[in-house]
């Protein structure tokens, strides 16, 4: 879809949440630009690291690593199995010792000695052709949310953009089940994602014709391009401020056509990848 999007700096808005950092010793060369952010949108941010550099001052405290066993130094692809396992104890016992976090180790190659070494709490062993870029791009996300969820901690699945006052996102909200109204209610789009959208009304109570979980739809406008949400589902709602916040599945042709679906999701891509050129924007590495 050829989709265009002028923006200056001061007007990019503004990823108030840093999203999740994974750290990647000799990333693969599957992730380019187009995998980096499609998992950016998913609150995911991949940074490669070089195994060289490999030592204390490198690992970050409660740390998502991963570590490529087919490249560079760290590559356990040799004939001489005692010069294998005296890697790979050299590295991983350094890592273990520090716990900065959780150890993903993976390798394209099936090898049992290894999947066998490897069979302890801290470390995750995962035999997958990562460099495909649909497999890596859906490891990465399932690997880094099941690694969150069970550590306890709270996780988006989804990077939320907060937008800048100057580019006057606008929409129409109509439809609300709890109270159907023909007139739409206008507001300006504060922030979004790509499961949601949220909302300040103009007219702060308005917000009263609302409640959550209320089925609404939502006409807007991003970048001059006009999108249609037949269903959106009210998840917050902040009265005093007149804000609504409401979620919807992309993938649900109940929810939003294919045509505006494929244009939200491009505007989107195209937007971060504007945010993520700009210096601003701090990779924490």
């Amino acid at each position: 879809m050829n989709i265009k999007i002028e923006v200056l700096p001061h007007q990019l808005g503004s990823i108030n949440i840093f999203p999740k950092p994974v750290y990647w010793f000799e990333m693969p060369e599957t992730f380019k630009e187009k995998e980096k952010i499609e998992l950016l949108q998913r609150d995911i941010w991949i940074i490669n690291l070089d195994a060289n550099t490999l030592n204390v001052e490198t690992l970050k405290p409660n740390g998502i690593y991963f570590f490529n066993l087919d490249s560079g130094i760290l590559s356990m692809r040799v004939n001489d199995l005692s010069e294998k396992y005296k890697k790979l104890k050299k590295y991983t016992q350094m890592f273990l010792d520090i716990k900065p976090g959780k150890l993903i180790l993976h390798t394209a190659h099936i090898d049992e000695q290894l999947k066998k070494y490897f069979n302890q709490p801290d470390v995750l062993y995962l035999e997958k052709n990562l460099y495909d870029s649909k497999t890596a791009i859906n490891a990465v996300i399932s690997t880094t949310m099941s690694i969150l969820e069970k550590s306890g901690a709270k996780s988006r699945s989804f990077l939320r953009i907060e937008t800048s006052d100057e580019l006057h996102f606008t929409a129409e909200i109509s439809e609300s089940h709890s109270n159907r109204t023909s007139k739409p209610v206008k507001a300006r789009i504060k922030d979004i994602s790509l499961n949601g959208i949220g909302f300040e009304l103009e007219n702060r109570s308005e917000i009263n014709n609302f409640k959550l979980k209320d089925f609404i739809k939502i006409h807007c406008s991003l970048f001059n391009y006009k999108i249609q949400l037949n269903m959106a589902i009210i998840a917050r709602l902040d009265s005093n401020n007149g804000v609504i916040g409401a979620y919807f599945d992309l993938s649900n042709d109940k929810m939003i056509k294919e045509e505006s679906s494929l244009t939200y999701k491009t505007i989107l891509y195209h937007w971060l990848k504007e945010i993520i050129k700009n210096k601003e924007f701090i990779h924490p590495e």
